[in-house]
């Protein structure tokens, strides 16, 4: 099984990654050629409290607009965060081959005050996530940027649209209104998968 790490954090072992199949990729937190950042290890080193390298952004419009046009083609080149780990999923499944790829579970919704992308600490349960604990109990999260999750969203229908693929949204009630939705009980039926294709 291949395994994807960012390289500027984990795996940075060339023996070990061949040993275990694992493709180092190459982080970049926005696809847009002016106000790409390039993430890279602090100078003055370090872990966070997750037992992750220290990191910085820097702008770099020279590597963010090559990887910005590479980053659903090579993960060991670049790809881009897109504001969502979703976003960076798909790069992954389009990259490995994938002609239609479901989403469930996409609400695109948070409950949340304060500047998007600015760190908060939530000391309680997480409201956001499928689990309370997810960035519950004092973890530190970003706060979500949806208009630019959404614009990621598209760049992401556009390139699987373009090789006559597809990302279908089978989230029931879900506010993601970027991609075609479809019904997950029609899918995944109980007579034994017979319906393989989402209803048009």
């Amino acid at each position: 099984m291949v395994k994807f790490f960012r390289a500027d954090r984990w795996m940075r072992n060339s023996s070990f990654n061949a040993r275990h199949n694992v493709v180092p990729v190459r982080s970049v937190s926005l696809c847009n050629a002016t106000t790409c950042r390039l993430a890279v290890p602090h100078p003055a080193g370090g872990m966070d409290s997750l037992g992750h390298r220290l990191m910085r952004y820097v702008n770099d419009t020279r590597v963010c607009a090559s990887a910005c046009r590479a980053c659903f083609c090579d993960p060991s080149k670049a790809y881009v965060e897109g504001n969502t780990v979703t976003f960076a999923s798909l790069q992954l499944l389009y990259y490995l081959g994938c002609q239609k790829v479901y989403l469930v579970g996409v609400d695109h919704a948070f409950v949340q005050s304060g500047l998007q992308n600015s760190a908060q600490t939530l000391e309680g349960d997480d409201p956001n996530h499928f689990s309370a604990a997810y960035f519950g109990g004092g973890q530190t999260w970003d706060l979500a940027d949806l208009e630019s999750s959404e614009t990621h969203y598209r760049l992401a229908k556009e390139r699987f649209q373009a090789d006559g693929r597809e990302v279908v949204d089978l989230t029931m009630g879900g506010r993601l209104n970027v991609f075609r939705k479809a019904d997950y009980r029609q899918l995944f039926r109980k007579d034994g998968g017979t319906a393989r294709h989402a209803p048009a």
